[in-house]
């Protein structure tokens, strides 16, 4: 458990049943729903030691809240308290919705020495990426928060910021592992009897900005086919640049190159049939993109591993790796594929493995 930061998810989906739905973070609180006609109520549950405050991200369709969402409380230890309601809108129409829960401790002046949280605000993307606003005594803490399973990159780009002064050059942008943040700008109020204030942008992409491919990172040859030649295509778009592509018998089998988590499944046409484009995120955040496949086996946000099945090829293959660079672009990079003796090594255009 992180002491300071965790989310809780949980997705809920029509129709409105008459059980209760409940989660918790051990020792620290619990958010459960009660459902009745037409309507669900949110409740949060405390039993961390100090007070904490709680947002509470939520999504629906055909459902409006009584409070303004995201929706920030913070709540006692002990306690149980309701902080919303959704009710349906059009009684004709079904409903879904989903939510998570973002924790931060609240200490109050002096408690276990910590400094005291005047002010917290929180900005979110959809359920993607979140920035954090705290006023800790004279400061200005922006946190970016990062509610998916890959990694992102976000980038903080102050619009207005007055009489506030980073500590570091803005524009800036961070790395944030999955599932938790990272302070991206811890700014000082130079003068405290006047007042401050701010406006921001935030551009987040998948992948880790700035970050090396893995120098150890092999590929696995994606189709099974034997003594088909390698080809690069020839293209002079920097993230397409290293691009290869294999011919194949028609609805040979694509496999996974190296594992990874789907990051996204795109649906686009060849010759008026159906073509897709797979994603898959690695563990350092760098990407390779499958495309033209005809079938797709596979779906977004599952985990997949190398040599496992990840669709079908109706002509050929192609494939691309590439990296997040610092300036938020894609950049292609060369494959090194695995050999049949088992080592490691880039690839020659044309050669047949």
């Amino acid at each position: 458990m992180r002491p300071q930061f965790l989310i809780l998810a949980l997705a809920l989906v029509s129709p409105i049943q008459a059980e209760d739905q409940r989660t918790c973070v051990e020792d620290v609180l619990c958010v459960y729903t009660r459902q009745g006609n037409n309507e669900v109520s949110f409740f949060v549950e405390s039993v961390y030691e100090h007070p904490i405050r709680v947002f509470l991200i939520v999504h629906s369709v055909n459902m409006r809240s009584d409070q303004d969402l995201p929706h920030s409380a913070i709540y006692e230890p002990g306690t149980t308290t309701k902080a919303l309601t959704l009710t349906r809108y059009r009684q004709d129409e079904g409903v879904t919705w989903k939510y998570q829960a973002i924790w931060r401790p609240a200490p109050l002046a002096g408690t276990d020495g910590e400094p005291a949280i005047r002010t917290a605000d929180l900005n979110c993307d959809q359920d993607r990426v979140c920035i954090l606003t705290e006023r800790v005594d004279e400061r200005v803490l922006f946190r970016a928060i990062n509610l998916t399973d890959y990694t992102m990159s976000v980038q903080f780009k102050p619009g207005v910021f007055e009489n506030l002064r980073s500590e570091i050059n803005l524009p800036v942008t961070r790395v944030v592992p999955p599932q938790d943040s990272v302070l991206m700008v811890n700014a000082y109020i130079p003068d405290p009897m006047l007042r401050h204030r701010y406006t921001f942008n935030y551009p987040y992409k998948e992948g880790a900005a700035g970050q090396r491919h893995s120098l150890e990172a092999g590929y696995l040859v994606p189709h099974t086919v034997p003594d088909r030649p390698i080809r690069k295509r020839d293209s002079s778009r920097p993230d397409e640049r290293h691009n290869v592509y294999w011919y194949v018998p028609d609805g040979a089998v694509v496999r996974v190159a190296r594992e990874g988590r789907v990051l996204d499944i795109r649906e686009g046409t060849q010759n008026g049939e159906p073509a897709y484009a797979v994603t898959v995120q690695h563990e350092e955040g760098s990407q390779a993109v499958y495309s033209w496949l005809d079938q797709v086996a596979v779906a977004e946000d599952s985990l997949v591993t190398a040599g496992s099945l990840l669709g079908h090829a109706p002509q050929f293959v192609m494939m691309t790796v590439r990296i997040l660079k610092s300036d938020m672009t894609y950049v292609s990079i060369p494959i090194r594929f695995y050999q049949r003796d088992g080592s490691v090594r880039a690839l020659r255009t044309g050669e047949i493995y």
